[in-house]
């Protein structure tokens, strides 16, 4: 059972395990329909913007890197550096997800010649401070330390507060995955407390997001009969924060639904955590569902993947036993083909759940 426990905890930390649900031809289609009329447009910023529009509204597989990339070559071609800018910056957010340390670096040296031209460079700063998480999540914690100082140190000079949020966001993150829990805190702290309401709301509702689980750690080591009442109402402050900033977005840009699934996952799935450690399981049930409720193609496999493994942990709670061998052997088949180790894991708990 400590085995399930601790991968749930550790499980949004690994890159993408499965390739997403997409239909090939629908997803051809659409790219192709749309850069048609790309290409009747006059070859000025109204081309521009409409690749711009598929670009901000299609951060996700499989559209992501393609109209990202459209966007910086026609703005090259056009000499129009800012929306080369754009261009570049929406790259670097590919290849960030995907944790491409070669990829992103090179867009992160694109993105800072540019900022030198154009003066402004909270693009540029918030990206490098991604190559920061990038190598912590290879394990290279004492560069990634230093990275995010340096962006920490240059957003300061340049007076972006953009660049400080992302800075202290992947100083917190850098710390916790070497296990300085305090000083992780503490950098998220600081961060969170540098958000103004001009802050981007991505920046605000990640660093929101790592908060939480940084008070939801300290609360699991504590016991759960009698927890430490301020860090326990941590968990739930920064959460609601962050689904409040999440219904703020949506409720503004209802498009970019899309771009926020994984997050809005995210953050049901911290509740789910969070009830269920205090063996509320009504509460634990009502946002699993919630969680599922939110499942689309558009959703990184990892999420969905930690959705069965906390519904694992529940049946577990409940002593639902039987329900939860029937869920190891639904998603077995698609663990096995993404990583074995996560495989193995669950034929250990179904062997255990038998006996």
């Amino acid at each position: 059972m400590k085995k399930i426990i601790t991968l749930v905890s550790c499980l949004i930390s690994f890159s993408c395990l499965f390739s997403r649900g997409w239909k090939g031809d629908d997803t051809i289609a659409f790219r192709d329909s749309l850069m048609r009329k790309v290409e009747h447009l006059p070859a000025d910023t109204s081309r521009l913007s409409v690749l711009l529009d598929a670009a901000y509204l299609h951060q996700n597989p499989p559209y992501n890197v393609f109209f990202a990339k459209c966007l910086y070559e026609e703005a090259r071609k056009q000499q129009n550096i800012y929306y080369e800018n754009l261009g570049a910056y929406y790259l670097a957010v590919c290849y960030d997800k995907k944790h491409d340390l070669d990829s992103i670096t090179l867009w992160v040296d694109e993105l800072q010649e540019l900022a030198s031209k154009i003066g402004k460079y909270d693009y540029y700063l918030e990206q490098k401070a991604a190559i920061s998480r990038v190598l912590a999540s290879k394990k290279m914690n004492e560069k990634a330390a230093f990275v995010a100082k340096e962006v920490l140190k240059e957003a300061q000079e340049r007076k972006s507060n953009n660049g400080i949020v992302a800075a202290y966001n992947s100083l917190g993150c850098t710390y916790a995955a070497f296990n300085r829990s305090d000083e992780a805190l503490a950098a998220l702290l600081k961060g969170y407390r540098a958000c103004k309401k001009t802050t981007k709301l991505s920046l605000r509702i990640d660093i929101l997001s790592r908060l939480s689980s940084r008070y939801a750690d300290i609360v699991s080591g504590l016991p759960s009969k009698d927890p430490d009442r301020v860090k326990r109402d941590s968990v739930l402050f920064y959460l609601e924060k962050m689904e409040g900033l999440l219904k703020e977005v949506l409720s503004k840009e209802p498009k970019t639904v899309n771009n926020w699934r994984d997050v809005m996952v995210d953050c049901q799935t911290r509740y789910v955590r969070y009830y269920m450690h205090h063996k509320d399981y009504s509460k634990t049930a009502e946002f699993l569902e919630k969680a599922k409720n939110l499942l689309t193609p558009e959703v990184d496999s990892v999420y969905w993947l930690n959705i069965q493994l906390m519904e694992l942990q529940y049946y577990a709670r409940i002593q639902e036993y039987d329900k939860g061998i029937a869920l190891i052997d639904q998603v077995a088949p698609f663990v096995e083909r993404g990583h074995i180790d996560v495989f193995e894991t669950l034929i250990f708990y179904k062997g255990t759940s038998i006996n």
